[in-house]
């Protein structure tokens, strides 16, 4: 497995490729296509929810200078992610939570 792999969690139906819009001090970068290498379905979902879903994206897939971006946040430092948070780890971006309300998919 490659060092810079991340898990996200996705709420929401998943299609082949995302994009993710990212804000790092107030500075808004979108990823290039993110290939969807693995899905699964994760806990209990509520009866009005959808599927809870994660998947395994490439760092890489950030232009460079989103990468310097959130390599240059320091440790547990928040940034935000359709409003909700992440943080870096050694880092890399580590997203928990995407809020699919907006157009994402592509």
């Amino acid at each position: 497995m490659d060092m810079q792999q991340e898990i996200v969690t996705l709420k929401g139906r998943l299609k082949q490729n995302v994009i993710l819009k990212v804000s790092v001090n107030n500075d808004e970068y979108y990823s290039a296509p993110l290939e969807v290498i693995e899905t699964e379905k994760r806990g209990e979902v509520a009866e009005n929810d959808v599927d809870s879903l994660f998947l395994i994206f490439w760092k890489k897939n950030f232009d460079e200078p989103t990468q310097r971006a959130i390599a240059n946040l320091k440790e547990n430092q928040n940034i935000t992610v359709h409003g909700h948070y992440g943080g870096t780890n050694n880092g890399l971006l580590r997203v928990t939570e995407i809020d699919i309300e907006e157009e994402i998919f592509i």
